[in-house]
């Protein structure tokens, strides 16, 4: 199957790599999983810069996850990463403080070199996604609520007038 697949993408700029489970990874040349976390961020970077003038917001909440040995390459990328990008000053030369929390998680296996956290299975991890987005639905709730009370409030304080 890897020599049809390889066969089939040789005329695409990219490499086909076999792991000793049988997984197979298709990666465009030049780039692994300790460079993919640096070129999405860095380009993040960019497109804020572009659309909104912003460059010195990273984003609040990173998440990392990875299933396999190779992965821990990618984990020490995203904390290499996030480490080097230097945010300018802002006004009156204060530091810009952003505060990016970031995780890195690996399934399915109790040692890993450079993930922070860890769980034991797919499913796992699938829990972990949905209240993630729960908490992230929850939270756009609330916030969309108190932009409508202060609306409300607003209204009630015109109508007095």
């Amino acid at each position: 199957m890897v020599i049809e697949l390889e066969a089939s993408l040789a005329k695409h700029d990219v490499k086909v790599i076999t792991s000793s489970d049988g997984s197979v990874e298709i990666l465009p040349f030049g780039v692994d999983k300790s460079t993919l976390p640096r070129l999405l961020l860095n380009r993040l970077l960019l497109v804020r810069k572009i659309c909104i003038g912003n460059t010195s917001q990273l984003p609040r909440f990173i998440l990392c996850m990875g299933d396999d040995k190779s992965n821990d390459k990618m984990f020490s990328s995203v904390y290499d990463t996030v480490a080097r990008i230097v945010i300018p000053p802002q006004k009156n030369n204060a530091p810009a403080i952003v505060r990016s929390h970031v995780y890195t998680v690996g399934v399915g296996r109790l040692s890993w070199d450079a993930a922070e956290y860890y769980v034991r299975a797919t499913e796992d991890a699938e829990m972990l996604l949905d209240r993630l987005s729960s908490v992230t639905t929850g939270l756009r709730q609330l916030r969309q609520n108190s932009v409508d009370s202060k609306h409300c409030s607003q209204d009630k304080d015109i109508e007095q007038y």
